[in-house]
């Protein structure tokens, strides 16, 4: 649970450990070389299985430990679509296809995963849960702090839960 994964990272914290966040394992990266003596993988497939999508409103939201897979099958079958294709799918968790910025060919003409992000909370390094964005399409309301976690490997809060902009199946392929 998020409590769960504040609590962890406030232990991590008090004892001078550095975080290693770990979805399903399909993309590790640290970042930075580990400088600290000791470190902690951080394992976040579990982290919720909730996807919810308003195909009225065009967004899904998802927590960070449901397969990719999952959501893209939750999508279509309220025939929308999430312009993402990231490598290794069927095993990918939502939060590590973020986390990564993992893509596919899709980038090409949907654009990188951070422009379909619009709302995003994590969790940071104290522990702290934090909202980041609106569950609206289209929010103009300064900097989007949402987009900032793709592709930042974990570096800035471990993701817990993500809302993508999504897109009305086209009538034939």
């Amino acid at each position: 649970t998020e409590g769960e994964c504040a609590d962890a990272l406030r232990s991590a914290i008090a004892d001078c450990c550095a975080i290693v966040p770990c979805g399903a394992g399909t993309c590790l990266d640290t970042g930075m070389r580990l400088r600290g003596r000791s470190f902690a993988v951080l394992r976040t497939s579990r982290l919720g299985d909730r996807i919810e999508v308003a195909e009225g409103d065009s967004l899904v939201t998802a927590s960070a430990g449901v397969p990719f897979s999952a959501l893209q099958e939750a999508v279509a079958a309220k025939r929308q679509r999430l312009d993402i294709d990231p490598p290794f799918a069927d095993r990918a968790t939502v939060g590590g296809v973020v986390a990564a910025n993992a893509y596919g060919l899709l980038r090409c003409s949907a654009g990188p995963v951070a422009d379909l992000i619009v709302a995003a909370r994590i969790v940071t390094g104290a522990g702290e849960v934090v909202k980041t964005g609106a569950h609206v399409v289209k929010n103009a309301a300064g900097y989007s702090l949402s987009r900032l976690i793709a592709g930042s490997h974990g570096s800035l809060g471990i993701i817990a839960e993500v809302t993508f902009r999504t897109n009305p199946q086209p009538p034939a392929r």
